[in-house]
């Protein structure tokens, strides 16, 4: 029996379809890069594997455990044991528990040699499949905003997998046709290094709205410097972008839970407010076109089953990410905030009426 491991190091932004995107489907690998399935022996034993998940974040998050599902449909019909690991990076942003994370990790892969790795969010690439550059066992990724060249993996033939890439342009123009002439966005940021890329890719987008005043925060440290940025600009800003909401720490240094961080945010902050990822929705903020954790997924399971059943290797099989999003709204948020959404908008998007706390 082969074994096949699934690292997910947990992380949602997430379609609740589970239709596959054509559009993954076709920038996933060129045809040529296709083998041509072979069709089973029926005295044959199907053969099993085992695939290791490793998340980046919790488990029980709405974010990784779609990306997981997504993987698993995406994956298919062969026969996989899974093991699922968490990392809890999201509840722990300190470097010596996930150094010791990452080794409890690294022992395990070592000593049980999966067929497969597959990790979810970026702290599992950092932490985990850096040292795994040179190995035989393969590894997919999905939902990862650094690349791999920037974790040491430039040359790693054996590691592959599906970005992710935020709808900015999409998400902003929905907030512009809920909330009328916004002329001042802030942008607001924690501490965490991969924010960097969406940065950058936002600021080479904000080009195309030149009459509004994009303000980019520096990265925010603590959950008290984050209320007293919150309440300075309540009132003197149009729009509020929360990209980053899960390092801050608190008076003791310990993360704040972003969830805590989210229902102080809808308590005090007046300020319209819109993000990339649809479990931010669910927790109040007002609206996104979001990601989609469950596609990130899908289209890494669908590489695994090049890797594994069509015995594709990994390194011909080139990096992508997925472009469909998810138009989203929360209209007690809209309604706290005095804002009246079009019929029609609400009629093409995945309404919220309520907060994922009051469940």
């Amino acid at each position: 029996m082969k074994k096949i491991i699934a690292l997910s190091l947990i992380g949602t932004c997430l379609l609740f379809g589970a239709c596959k995107s054509q559009e993954a489907v076709d920038s996933n690998v060129v045809e040529s890069d296709i083998a041509t399935p072979v069709t089973p022996d029926a005295d044959k034993p199907q053969e099993t594997f085992e695939v290791l998940h490793i998340m980046s974040y919790h488990e029980g998050w709405e974010w990784t455990e779609m990306q997981l599902q997504g993987f698993k449909d995406g994956l298919g019909d062969c026969e996989v044991e899974y093991t699922v690991k968490a990392m809890d990076c999201k509840n722990h942003a300190d470097d010596e528990y996930r150094n010791a994370k990452a080794q409890e990790l690294m022992d395990y892969i070592d000593t049980n040699q999966p067929d497969l790795v597959y990790v979810s969010d970026d702290e599992a690439l950092q932490y985990v499949v850096s040292n795994y550059s040179d190995s035989d066992i393969p590894f997919v990724f999905s939902c990862v905003n650094k690349s791999k060249e920037e974790y040491g993996l430039g040359e790693a033939d054996n590691v592959t997998g599906v970005y992710e890439v935020e709808h900015f342009g999409a998400s902003f123009e929905l907030i512009q046709e809920i909330v009328p002439d916004i002329k001042d966005v802030i942008i607001i940021y924690d501490r965490a290094e991969m924010w960097n890329n969406v940065k950058a890719r936002m600021e080479a987008e904000i080009v195309k709205y030149p009459d509004v005043n994009f303000i980019f925060l520096d990265p925010i440290m603590t959950f008290e410097e984050y209320q007293q940025t919150i309440l300075e600009y309540n009132g003197k800003v149009d729009a509020l972008c929360l990209v980053g909401v899960f390092n801050y720490a608190d008076e003791n240094g310990d993360s704040v839970f972003y969830q805590d961080v989210l229902k102080w945010t809808e308590e005090n902050s007046t300020i319209p407010d819109f993000s990339f990822w649809i479990d931010r929705i669910d927790n109040s903020t007002l609206c996104s076109v979001a990601i989609s954790g469950y596609e990130q997924g899908y289209t890494a399971g669908e590489i695994a089953e090049q890797i594994l059943v069509d015995k594709v290797d990994p390194a011909e099989i080139p990096t992508t990410h997925t472009a469909k999003g998810s138009v989203a709204i929360n209209t007690k948020r809209a309604e706290k905030l005095g804002l009246t959404v079009d019929a029609d908008l609400l009629l093409s998007a995945e309404v919220y009426s309520k907060y994922q706390w009051e469940e």
